[in-house]
Parts: C-alpha cells; structure tokens; sequence
C-alpha cells in the first residue's frame, strides 16, 4: 500500500511538472528572476543553470558536454510550484538520515544532488545523497524531487538529442 502511495504522489507532481499549467508565470519584480541550480548524477556531475541557460551532460569517459538550455519563466515557475509541493522549502541545506550508532546501508556508485532556487538576493539550498540508504523521511521527499526534476529535463527533446554517454560507473 505504501509503495502504491508513494507511486500516486510521484505521478501526481510529474503531472504539475510537465502538464499544461494554468498558473501564470512569476513576473520579475524588483527582487529579480525566479533561477534554479540543479546538479545530478554520480558525483552530481550533470548540471542545469537557468542564470547562464546551460547543461552540461556527464559523457563518462569523454570530456563533459556544455549545451545552452534555456528554461522559459513558465517552466521555472513550475519547478518552483513541484519543489513547494513536495516541501523543498523546509529541507535542510544539507538532507541525510539522523547520524546513529547503528549500522548504514551504503550503496555505491550513488547519485549526488544540489537544488538551489533564487529570487534576487533570497536562495534556497538543499543537497543530498542516494549513497546512504539509512531510513529518513526528508532524504525521501529530496529523492522524489531529485528524480522528477532528472526526469524532465532528460525527457525535454533538447536533452534526448545529446549523444549518449560512453562508459559508466561501478
């Protein structure tokens, strides 16, 4: 039942992501425009930053590749709209299970993350790690974000016309 929910949620926010929302777009204000920060991937090696409207794709064993990618004010808006949806604001900077004495469950290679949303001078920042498979709520919330943001931007045509990595990590 509970992997029942949790599949319901994660296709209920990929709806708001990548469905036509009728939200209007955030409007620049005197604070600025609304720019995201998303690193991903073994050692968050692939990169989106709407400031300078690039990607760099992890290629492995070849040298990274840096494409423009621009996001428009309405997809950012609904980045923004999913990461409020699924509690991004009240994350930590950095998310990990509770530090115990008990033992870890560590998984390796893992996926590394960095979110960073900003308006002007306010930002908010969470990073965390696939690495420790430990119990803990917020990690969950940050993975499900984590992944439905990886997803839509690895769905976006721009993205599925990148030549594909050569190698891969064990």
């Amino acid at each position: 039942m509970a992997g029942h929910r949790r599949c319901c949620v994660h296709l209920a926010a990929l709806a708001v992501l990548t469905a036509g929302c009728t939200l209007p777009p955030p409007q620049p204000t005197s604070q600025g425009r609304p720019e995201i920060l998303f690193y991903w991937g073994v050692d968050g090696r692939n990169r989106l930053d709407t400031t300078s409207g690039t990607l760099v794709k992890d290629m492995i064993k070849d040298p990274p590749l840096v494409v423009r990618f621009p996001l428009s004010d309405q997809e950012k808006h609904r980045i923004i709209v999913l990461a409020d949806s699924l509690g991004f604001f009240d994350l930590p900077v950095h998310v990990a299970p509770p530090d115990t004495a008990g033992v870890r469950s560590v998984m390796t290679p893992c996926d590394e993350y960095l979110l960073r949303i900003s308006v002007g001078t306010w930002r908010h920042t969470s990073y965390w790690t696939t690495c420790d498979r430990s119990p803990c709520l917020e990690c969950g919330r940050a993975e499900v974000l984590g992944r439905l943001l990886r997803d839509y931007i690895e769905s976006r045509p721009a993205f599925q016309r990148l030549p594909a990595a050569r190698g891969g990590y064990y």
